[in-house]
């Protein structure tokens, strides 16, 4: 009887040891997963951080050449005024159209910014869903090892009360 007891502690002690070492493992797992997903949200806003400050240059470029098309109208409308200055008047004409070119360029290209921007948002937004699941998954292994440890504990304490009551007897 002693040796099937023996036998049964020795067992479930072996169980324990495989499953605390599966949990190890796991935890590890998702240790090594929890830093893949900060490595990417890391990433993701350096990314957006970018957009951003593309967009800012595009929206100021915008800006200046909407203050020089303005300018230029302006001149352009005094010269035309004035008659004997019409020649000026042309080339200011021929001013205000390459800068009306340019901010529709401009406007493309903040258009552009502002989609990548938005992407990138979302990217950094799935990324940091990403890493608090993957934190709560290692939260529930760190927790599911202590129960673990706890049950292990549990069971060499008895084994030894088991061992004292057998010595007794």
């Amino acid at each position: 009887l002693e040796t099937e007891i023996s036998g049964v502690l020795s067992a479930g002690a072996a169980m324990f040891a495989c499953a605390a070492s599966a949990t190890r493992g796991r935890a590890a797992e998702l240790g090594q997963r929890l830093s893949d997903r900060e490595a990417d949200l890391e990433a993701a806003s350096r990314a957006a951080a970018e957009v951003e400050q593309s967009l800012e240059r595009s929206l100021l470029e915008q800006e200046d050449i909407r203050r020089k098309a303005a300018e230029a109208r302006e001149a352009c409308g005094r010269a035309i005024s004035e008659r004997d200055r019409i020649a000026r008047a042309q080339k200011l004409r021929e001013r205000v159209a390459a800068y009306e070119g340019d901010l529709i360029v401009s406007e493309e290209r903040a258009s552009a910014a502002r989609v990548l921007y938005e992407r990138a948002t979302e990217q950094r937004n799935a990324r940091r869903a990403d890493l608090d699941r993957a934190r709560e998954a290692y939260d529930r292994a760190a927790f599911g090892l202590a129960d673990l440890q706890s049950g292990l504990e549990e069971l060499h304490r008895r084994a030894h009360a088991h061992r004292t009551v057998r010595r007794c007897l």
